[in-house]
């Protein structure tokens, strides 16, 4: 996953920095165009400029009330990416455990939290 300068300059080496949208909304019309990958509560607002929806995942996993932080600007809770995958003797660990917004940071206990974009 890339930075927004990571993926400007790798954009720019392929000389694609200046490309947008326009080009397939003239080919596809009015197809919705999403984008999925490294969206989170800080790059999210700039980034749904030129489409017509973001995609979230891993961030799902962690904050089961993301549309509600993403719209509240308050902060998301970091997904442990060694629980994604199983299989495990307790596969709610880190998956389905991950607690709604109740004005602190939640912390958990039970597995290493790992905060990645």
């Amino acid at each position: 996953m890339f930075s927004a300068e990571q993926k400007d300059k790798f954009l720019d080496s392929w000389g694609l920095g200046a490309v947008d949208l326009s080009l397939f909304r003239e080919i596809f019309g009015n197809t919705p165009f999403f984008s999925a990958g490294g969206f989170d509560d800080k790059n999210s607002w700039d980034a749904v400029e030129g489409y017509d929806g973001l995609l979230y995942g891993r961030y799902f996993i962690s904050n089961p009330d993301l549309p509600k932080r993403l719209r509240e600007g308050l902060p998301l809770t970091p997904y442990d990416r060694s629980r994604f995958y199983g299989p495990f003797e307790d596969n709610s660990i880190g998956y389905t455990d991950y607690p709604a917004w109740n004005g602190e940071r939640p912390k958990r206990k039970d597995s290493p939290v790992q905060e990645t974009s």
